[in-house]
């Protein structure tokens, strides 16, 4: 079932819960984007950097004739798999920590102990008319 929220009174501590929570979210989301943004620069940034030197010293390796242009060509290609690769592994990455927060959430909501109807009571099945309550107390843990 779902959980109700019994709120007699109760609806400012229940907003105030709601949006500390919010406020949650809102920060982690925040920390999330901004260490993408700084994996995809870093990534992109340190990998351009990179290939560049690689192909410098490939060049003056092929003009010495150290190195042939199908080597060349061969090594360049391993070395774009292997950003693909670490591209992917990043996205993995990033979407595994987007699920882990959004699982802590679901589990608290599935892990919600329901309320306990209390003792000396009866559920009414199908209720018709009017329902008066005389000398009624309410009263909730705090």
């Amino acid at each position: 079932g779902v959980r109700t929220v019994q709120a007699f009174n109760q609806e400012a501590k229940e907003t105030a819960e709601y949006e500390r929570q919010v406020e949650v979210v809102y920060k982690a989301e925040l920390l999330n984007v901004c260490v993408y943004a700084a994996q995809q620069i870093l990534l992109h940034g340190v990998g351009y950097l990179g290939f560049a030197r690689i192909l410098f010293t490939c060049s003056a390796m092929v003009s010495e004739g150290a190195l042939t242009v199908g080597g060349l060509v061969g090594f360049v290609t391993r070395i774009v798999l292997l950003v693909l690769g670490a591209r992917g592994l990043l996205d993995v990455s990033n979407k595994l920590t987007e699920m882990s927060a959004t699982t802590a959430d679901m589990f608290e909501v599935l892990d919600a102990h329901q309320l306990a109807a209390p003792q000396g009571t009866e559920r009414l099945r199908k209720v018709r008319g009017d329902l008066e309550l005389k000398d009624a107390i309410f009263s909730y843990a705090a």
